[in-house]
């Protein structure tokens, strides 16, 4: 799980690779897609704009908050071994 910095998104992603953004107050899944090796964790960005997954699949993919009804990857990262744990930095890189 991960909250925006506002607190008015939470981002959820399970084992299976499905990745959903819901609206807190109104409780509403506002868009959902997959990460196609499941998720071993999710990172929102102290600014709030984007959010990280990384999964099993060794790759990390990162993902705007702008529109979550057109929910995509902006760019994704496979990487030779598996990720276990994501940081950004307090400026959002």
């Amino acid at each position: 799980l991960g909250l925006t910095p506002d607190k008015k998104r939470l981002v959820a992603a399970d084992a299976a690779g499905l990745v959903k953004v819901a609206d807190v107050a109104g409780r509403e899944t506002l868009g959902s897609a997959t990460h196609p090796g499941g998720v071993r964790g999710v990172i929102v960005s102290p600014t709030g704009d984007t959010f990280v997954t990384h999964g099993a699949d060794r790759v990390v993919s990162v993902w705007p908050l702008a529109d979550p009804a057109a929910l995509k990857p902006a760019r994704s990262w496979p990487l030779p071994v598996a990720v276990n744990g994501a940081a950004y930095t307090p400026d959002g890189r």
